[in-house]
């Protein structure tokens, strides 16, 4: 048991219900394909206790006795039922979606500028492995004000994997031991990702978002996170979360529409692919100019190889942003 297992108190990871057998493997997310058909199939297969590596005749022999129609199933729901509904927060009187940016010491409208904050970002951070835990752990150790997962939960971001790998709450039948998202002391937040998608978005709408937001005037309670965007803002910075998973088509728009409200560079970070990646300033013809950052590798394996050298950036896919504002030179913080 690793010292993240041992915690389970609010603001640090941990589970519930019980030991659990083991956390899902890293070898079991390699080569996982971007693909809705097979990320269920994957699931059914890690139900059927078959790992990703297995044989094939294995695979098929465990997945056709048992697993085929709940597959079957779960895949045609995907592709016959709505979307989530995309919350905003017209859905939410009194609520705008944007938050002071504050140290513990400063009031929810009235941040001390002065104070340091401290935001933690993690992308694809959703596996349920060891690494995740770690991961999870080291977060809750720097005591963070903000926490922000970037998107994509694994494999189909449904119910039971969002107990699991987010929430820490063991599901019956459930084969892998779950994980807890570290909450931030002032508030937590979660963008959403292709695989939270492959479900509808219901488990990321229905369950992930209600447990995080900024606290409520009960101690202890969260107001819930009302929309899959938001903006954390002082004096200094803006820190604006875009849903760039809910339909995830037109993967330049973002860049083009922040660049009707920003002229300045920002600071972009993304998650989707499965490294961690630092790039210079780019920007396209009516886009805005950012500094990449991918950080995809929250609780992926990451595949060691050649440095790729390539002057265009791929498109990025989970979007944050910082912005800065006023009298000092300004910056944006973009997350999607």
């Amino acid at each position: 048991m690793t010292q993240a297992d041992a915690k389970g108190t609010a603001g640090t990871p941990g589970v519930e219900g019980g030991p659990r057998p083991a956390r899902r493997h890293a070898r079991d997310l390699i080569g996982l394909p971007r693909s809705p058909l097979l990320s269920h199939y994957r699931k059914q297969l890690e139900r059927a206790g078959v790992p990703a590596d297995a044989s094939f005749p294995h695979k098929i022999g465990a997945f056709l006795s048992k697993h085929l129609l709940i597959w079957a199933y779960a895949y045609l729901k995907f592709i016959f039922r709505r979307k989530h509904k995309f919350q905003d927060y017209r859905d939410s009187p009194g609520e705008r979606g944007v938050y002071a940016l504050r140290a513990d010491s400063g009031s929810r409208n009235e941040p001390e500028a002065n104070d340091p904050i401290r935001v933690c970002l993690a992308a694809d951070w959703g596996t349920g492995t060891s690494e995740a835990n770690d991961i999870a752990f080291h977060i809750a150790e720097i005591k963070p004000h903000y926490t922000v997962h970037l998107g994509d939960i694994y494999y189909v971001g449904d119910d039971d994997e969002v107990n699991e790998n987010c929430l820490g709450k063991a599901e019956p039948g459930g084969t892998v031991r779950p994980v807890r998202w570290p909450v931030g002391s002032v508030g937590s937040f979660a963008l959403n990702g292709n695989h939270e998608m492959y479900a509808n978005g219901n488990g990321y709408f229905n369950l992930f978002l209600p447990t995080l937001g900024v606290p409520g005037s009960n101690e202890g309670s969260r107001h819930g996170q009302k929309a899959s965007f938001f903006c954390l803002q002082n004096q200094y910075w803006k820190i604006i979360g875009l849903d760039t998973g809910y339909n995830s088509l037109e993967y330049t728009l973002p860049a083009r529409q922040i660049a009707r409200f920003i002229s300045r560079p920002v600071l972009w970070f993304w998650g989707h692919e499965h490294r961690l990646a630092i790039y210079g300033k780019f920007g396209m013809k009516g886009s805005v100019r950012a500094y990449g950052r991918c950080i995809g590798n929250g609780g992926f394996p990451v595949a060691r190889g050649q440095p790729v050298i390539n002057r265009q950036p791929p498109w990025c896919y989970t979007t944050i942003a910082f912005i800065r504002s006023s009298a000092v030179p300004n910056w944006a913080l973009t997350v999607s």
